[in-house]
């Protein structure tokens, strides 16, 4: 997946994450039912903090755009 984050935009990295998944989802980019990578791998292949990405993650979540299966991983819900 790629992810394009500046830490000098002035923009929180946060922020950044957040609306380029949300674009993809809601584009269609990132397909219903598409199981998103892992918190630890995303975080790991952006060299950022784990809890960035799990905010992120919420935050998806929040606003019913990707649902969180327990012991199997976050997965799109597709576009609104």
């Amino acid at each position: 997946m790629f992810i394009h984050l500046n830490p000098n935009s002035g923009m929180p990295i946060y922020r950044q994450l957040f609306g380029q998944l949300r674009q993809r989802i809601v584009s269609g980019q990132l397909a219903a039912e598409e199981q998103l990578p892992s918190v630890r791998d995303l975080a790991a292949d952006l060299k950022i903090n784990l809890l960035t990405v799990a905010k992120v993650y919420q935050l998806l979540e929040g606003e019913g755009l990707v649902e969180t299966r327990r012991g199997l991983g976050t997965f799109a819900r597709g576009g609104h």
